[in-house]
């Protein structure tokens, strides 16, 4: 019995988020010999129901369609990967769909490059070739396979187990509910439920086990993008001469907001050693002509108004805008991400607000 245990989360030193999900086993075999996935394909539904006793979630390839487009969810977890890129894998993906479905049916061990991908992918290499690779709580475990006869494999399958006191764990995990999470607090409901439908497609690719067929993908593109994706590029933020504010490093992204909104969102750019919210009104002429600039609306005592509310300690009408700044950051890439840019504090309720991102403003 060999059981090798490591930890991999990262892959080219950036977190993805692209792991399996939690207490999942996946079959691997890199020898041609088509003996072990024989075994498994004919077995596939017995050993199925036996990982669901153990709660755990049996993945092998042969009975895993290939998924469909990644472009939108790597669009969010890889924001700065350029969108021309992306397409182009997306058609080369889906034409490999139609090329290779046929091959896949005939000889299970054209899988064996997907297997290597993967070991290589997760940081995995050793002298086992085939086995089960048990992944539970950032933890890997790769457990040896060394005979193809039925009886013994199940029988080893079953020590491995009682060897390893897997605790029980409910497989089918929900994604946590962003009501809980203090970083999404005050997100609206629209926002809350985009993020949530890209937790469920990610969650579903990582159940069926169909994420894996993406991960050479995902870790060519991080090799491709990495090195030139630093700090001092990601903080960057451009504002226009007609004030449209730009994420470069992010496909030239464009952030829009309301009026208002834009005005707050730069006054804070403004100032990257933070304002005390509490203190507003002593910046209530460089937000009005900020408004100003920014405004097209032409009744000037109205828009005075506007900022003396604003400014206003018992008002509380800058948070909205706030909310407003995170939820449209939050719809638009990971809050890894995300959070760079945002209004926010270094703990919750701290008076004192300001944006993570490193570089002042640029015009251009």
């Amino acid at each position: 019995m060999k059981i090798e245990v490591f930890k991999s989360r990262y892959v080219n030193g950036l977190d993805t988020r692209f792991k399996l999900v939690n207490n999942s086993v996946l079959f691997f075999s890199l020898d041609k010999d088509t003996s072990f996935n024989n075994y498994f394909n004919i077995d596939y539904y017995t050993l199925l129901n036996y990982f669901k006793t153990k709660k755990f979630n049996f993945i092998y390839l042969p009975k895993t369609p290939f998924p469909k487009s990644l472009e939108s969810l790597l669009s969010f977890y890889l924001p700065y990967i350029p969108q021309e890129r992306l397409k182009k894998i997306d058609f080369s993906y889906d034409a490999l769909l139609q090329i290779f479905s046929s091959i896949y049916q005939e000889n299970d061990s054209s899988y064996i490059k997907y297997y290597r991908d993967f070991l290589l992918a997760i940081e995995y290499d050793s002298e086992i070739k085939n086995g089960l690779i048990l992944f539970r709580n950032d933890t890997y475990y790769i457990l040896e396979l060394i005979n193809n006869e039925p009886n013994h494999n199940f029988n080893v399958i079953d020590s491995y187990f009682n060897a390893l006191y897997i605790e029980d764990a409910d497989i089918f995990e929900s994604p946590r509910d962003l009501n809980e999470m203090t970083c999404f607090l005050d997100l609206d409901d629209i926002t809350k439920q985009k993020i949530q439908e890209i937790q469920k497609q990610l969650k579903a690719l990582k159940v069926s086990g169909q994420l894996i067929y993406a991960l050479p993908i995902i870790k060519s593109l991080l090799g491709e993008y990495y090195i030139d994706f630093n700090e001092q590029k990601n903080n960057q933020i451009l504002i226009t001469s007609d004030y449209r504010i730009i994420l470069p490093a992010f496909n030239n992204l464009e952030i829009n907001f309301s009026h208002l909104t834009k005005v707050i969102y730069i006054f804070f750019l403004n100032h990257p050693e933070g304002i005390d919210i509490k203190e507003l009104k002593l910046y209530e002429k460089e937000l009005m002509d900020l408004y100003l600039n920014i405004s097209n609306q032409l009744d000037y005592n109205k828009m005075k108004q506007t900022i003396e509310d604003l400014v206003n300690p018992d008002s509380k009408a800058i948070y909205p805008h706030i909310s407003r700044i995170k939820s449209t950051f939050y719809s638009l890439m990971d809050e890894q991400f995300a959070d760079k840019f945002i209004v926010t504090s270094g703990n919750y309720g701290n008076s004192i607000k300001y944006i993570k991102a490193i570089l002042p403003i640029q015009l251009i």
